[in-house]
């Protein structure tokens, strides 16, 4: 699916859980943001910061999984 603005990232994960019967440790949310981070931590869902020169303020204060970019996961 495509989600985006105006509804909450929270209320994305929200329905995709539901939409596929997900359980929330069943998904990864990948994110660069603050907001990304916040919404999959209010639903109990595993975080990877996606890191970039916009975001070093999060990124030296995280301490969870870490990327530069998705080749990183081949």
């Amino acid at each position: 699916g495509i989600f985006g603005s105006p509804e909450k990232k929270s209320s994305h994960i929200e329905e995709i859980l539901f939409q596929y019967g997900f359980e929330s440790n069943e998904l990864i949310f990948y994110g660069d943001s603050s907001a990304d981070l916040n919404a999959a931590n209010s639903l109990g869902v595993e975080f990877i910061l996606v890191c970039n020169n916009n975001n070093t303020h999060i990124s030296s204060k995280f301490n969870g999984r870490k990327i530069i970019d998705f080749s990183e996961l081949i």
